[in-house]
Order: C-alpha cells, then sequence, then structure tokens
C-alpha cells in the first residue's frame, strides 16, 4: 500500500519530516507491505523514483516515536 495523506496520514507526515529534514523533497514514495517478518529496505534505480517498503509487522512492533527517529537516524548508501 501506498502511503499518502489518506492512507496512514502519521507514517505519510513522518517521511514528510524526514524529507524536508534530509532535504529531499518529496521525491520518495513509502510502502507497506502486509508481512509477519518486521523489515524495511529500500531501493533505487537509476533514472526511477527511490522508495521505501516497510512491512506491517515492523510496524507493529515500533512506537510511532520510534517510526519516525528510525527514519531519520538510519543510515542510507547508494549503490
Amino acid at each position: 500500500m501506498l502511503v499518502g495523506p489518506d492512507q496512514l496520514p502519521s507514517l505519510h507526515a513522518a517521511l514528510v519530516e524526514a524529507c524536508a529534514i534530509l532535504g529531499v523533497g518529496d521525491k520518495v514514495d513509502l510502502y507497506v507491505k502486509n508481512n509477519p517478518f518486521p523489515n524495511a529496505y529500500t531501493l533505487a534505480i537509476d533514472g526511477r523514483r527511490p522508495f521505501i517498503v516497510v512491512h506491517s509487522a515492523l510496524l507493529d512492533l515500533l512506537t510511532p516515536e520510534a517510526v519516525s527517529y528510525t527514519h531519520l537516524t538510519l543510515p542510507t548508501t547508494p549503490y
């Protein structure tokens, strides 16, 4: 599910805040995948819009504060 202002608005707000702090604007999409295993990953392919995928099980384990903190502190390395 693509996260947006009408789909999981609090998670979308955390994404917007993180993107603003990092200076990337609205160039990143966030998806929640229904999956029983806690995980998250990112993918950026040259010429396409980068995105983040978070498994539903991970969101179930984290508090809203932890979700925001995690977005801002996970290191990202372009490959």
